[in-house]
């Protein structure tokens, strides 16, 4: 994603156990204030205006993982401005806005069939509840490359990055192209709260 190198927790995965190095613990099994602390130390080192995670639905087909990152993230982003939650994590840092990563029901149009030939039900949440609707367009050969570098997840019938490579360029383009979002209400204000100074906003 030309992001610099990406930031583990070090938990397995839900559905592979032997997903994480040394036999770690999968993300749903972990201590949630362990997982929070964790995330909350990478927060404060890294300092991003807007933190980006998953809805509460785990966003479409409701990945267990998915579901638990959401809360994870949520309690991390507030906590991360608290200076007496997790004193050793760092200074604390307060992101001026959460984005939960969302699909609304009048957008399924192209996807909503292509899941349904593998028997995945599809978790959308109603129009209203999306806040950003961003156009990606100039980005999706580098978003594309980014799914295929999941490389399990090309395995097999159902998973979704499966289904897209097994689908016509211009209709899986047409998926790709639009990402939803709802953002979710955060403290603002304080020593610890974030500054917008006309420079790019650091996404993470």
């Amino acid at each position: 994603m030309g992001a610099g190198a990406p930031r583990l927790l070090g938990y397995a995965d839900a559905r592979n156990p032997n997903s994480a190095p040394g036999g770690a613990t999968r993300l749903v099994d972990a201590p949630l204030d362990e997982a929070v602390g964790r995330l909350v130390a990478d927060i404060r080192q890294f300092q991003p205006d807007i933190v980006i995670g998953h809805d509460a639905l785990g966003q479409l087909t409701g990945h267990p993982d998915h579901r638990h990152t959401h809360h994870i993230t949520l309690i991390a982003v507030e906590a991360a401005g608290l200076p007496h939650l997790y004193p050793d994590a760092g200074q604390p840092w307060q992101p001026s806005a959460f984005y939960a990563a969302t699909h609304p029901q009048s957008a399924i149009t192209d996807l909503g069939p292509l899941l349904s030939e593998v028997g995945k039900t599809l978790l959308t949440v109603p129009d209203e509840y999306v806040t950003a609707v961003v156009d990606v367009t100039a980005w999706l050969d580098r978003k594309w490359a980014a799914i295929c570098s999941h490389l399990s997840q090309l395995k097999g019938k159902r998973p979704l990055p499966a289904l897209l490579s097994r689908a016509d360029a211009q209709r899986r383009d047409s998926i790709l192209a639009t990402e939803y979002f709802t953002r979710l209400s955060l403290p603002c204000g304080g020593p610890a709260t974030s500054k917008l100074t006309g420079s790019p906003p650091r996404l993470w």
